[in-house]
């Protein structure tokens, strides 16, 4: 899978360069709200997304009427929970069973690199499709902590600039529509899915043992803007 992902991102990185000079080069803004889900490998561990939050900047590259290499970035904010099912045998010989919860408060800056596919306008309306990757870049992680054994291990609002993977690779799929106000103003809006597949949170350092987990962040979010 990273074999063919990392053959992807080259493509499309020199495919849209390769673009430049041709053609049109349009750029837009756009908000995008959301929800995310998080995955864990481990049986030990239940974890989830919540809502998420967006702002960026599109970057199409129309080298046919049909076809554009679409990019840009978006500062992207994600909530993650954690619980962790844990035990530890104290001095006496006793085990004791505990849960360990913590709350993330990540922010990344993700770059898309994606072929877009779009229809012939009809009347005012262009639709369009896109797929392909994106980059994601962890640029703040926050965290509380609420340890169920060890009241001390507690934290609130703590950085976690250690703790959080700087780098995330995952796939980008949309699908919406464009409407033309004029040659070259268009609002759009669509739908979005990312799907992450590298290890988001290095938790061993929290946790303070040696499992290796993989916890992995994916979202679907509405987005809406305009193209200038």
């Amino acid at each position: 899978m990273t074999k063919n992902l990392t053959l992807l991102f080259a493509f499309l990185i020199f495919g849209g360069y390769s673009l430049i000079g041709q053609n049109d080069l349009r750029f837009g803004l756009f908000v995008q709200p959301g929800m995310s889900w998080v995955k864990s490998d481990a049986n030990n561990v239940d974890a989830k997304g919540g809502f998420s939050f967006g702002w960026g900047l599109a970057v199409d590259k129309i080298f046919q009427e049909r076809y554009a290499f679409s990019t840009g970035f978006t500062h992207r904010f994600y909530k993650m929970n954690t619980d962790y099912n844990l035990s530890i045998t104290d001095t006496a010989g006793v085990a004791h069973s505990y849960i360990d919860a913590i709350d993330y408060k990540m922010q990344y800056l993700e770059i898309p690199l994606t072929l877009k596919l779009r229809t012939n306008e009809q009347g005012h309306l262009t639709y369009f499709g896109q797929i392909g990757g994106v980059l994601g870049f962890s640029i703040k992680t926050r965290y509380d902590r609420i340890n169920g054994y060890d009241s001390s291990l507690n934290r609130e609002n703590e950085k976690a600039r250690e703790f959080s993977k700087v780098l995330n690779v995952g796939l980008n799929i949309g699908a919406g529509v464009e409407f033309s106000l004029d040659d070259r103003t268009r609002l759009f809006g669509g739908i979005d899915f990312n799907q992450g597949f590298l290890n988001i949170i290095d938790d061993n350092e929290i946790i303070g043992d040696n499992d290796e987990r993989k916890i992995t962040l994916g979202s679907i979010s509405l987005k809406a803007g305009v193209f200038f």
